[in-house]
């Protein structure tokens, strides 16, 4: 018993630096330090900051003048 938990963590010791290094910074899975609340928080930052996308895109101006017809001029 004791001995399988020391070889656990061994194993911990000399994995988890080397799967660590493949996640992406965005990742919340199980790893360590970091938790589901982790990840809400960060979502709710991006949500409300200067990152929120901008519904009034340029081309979208672009592409409506560009499909409408001509109206006449009176």
């Amino acid at each position: 018993m004791i001995a399988d938990r020391v070889v656990q963590a061994a194993l911990k010791l000399v994995l988890e630096p080397i799967f660590e290094a493949d996640f992406k910074p965005v990742s919340y899975g199980f790893r360590p330090k970091r938790r589901p609340k982790d990840a809400i928080a960060e979502s709710r930052f991006y949500e409300s900051s200067q990152f929120r996308a901008d519904s009034r895109a340029p081309a979208a101006g672009k592409l409506d003048e560009r499909t409408r017809p001509p109206t006449p001029s009176t």
